[in-house]
């Protein structure tokens, strides 16, 4: 049986349509040597996926520019999904529609590159600080009081001009 470190280090395979599929029992051999992904199903299609956290929009950017890179190397390439501290990458091998041993080479591969990044666990109890003052208002007889929002000016200009029309 393959190490996670043995199979991150194989190189991915020419695949085909007539490309031999993974077993159950590989797959069921492989999956506990990338534990954090998930076999999920899109389109009809069951593919490898998984969502790295980091500490901010710079981290998951460079993981989805090494992870691009990987996949040229590799000639295999993922859908990546990159947000605001999160970059959920998803392997499959579309020329034949079910799992490969490919696809648990590069994610082995990425949990590799992930590896080399700061991480971070974010709780739900966990609160984000975007600069923004909130104002406590106290209720005095059911109606809000306190602080009440400044006023819009009427003078704003337009968001964008429509030209008149000079036909």
């Amino acid at each position: 049986m393959a190490t996670m470190a043995t199979l991150a280090q194989e190189k991915c395979t020419a695949c085909h349509k007539n490309a031999p599929r993974a077993t159950e029992a590989e797959i069921a051999q492989l999956k506990p040597q990338i534990p954090d992904w998930k076999i999920v199903e899109l389109d009809g299609v069951p593919r490898l996926e998984r969502t790295y956290k980091f500490p901010d929009f710079k981290t998951a950017l460079a993981l989805t520019n090494r992870v691009g890179e990987l996949a040229e190397a590799e000639r295999h390439h993922p859908a990546l999904l990159t947000e605001w501290g999160k970059v959920t990458a998803s392997w499959w091998t579309d020329a034949i529609h079910v799992p490969h041993r490919n696809d648990s080479i590069v994610a082995a591969k990425t949990d590799e590159i992930a590896g080399q990044f700061p991480q971070k666990i974010h709780k739900r109890s966990e609160r984000v600080d975007f600069g923004c003052r909130r104002v406590r208002r106290k209720k005095a007889g059911g109606i809000s009081a306190g602080t009440p929002n400044p006023p819009i000016p009427q003078s704003r200009p337009p968001l964008f001009l429509i030209p008149p029309d000079d036909k």
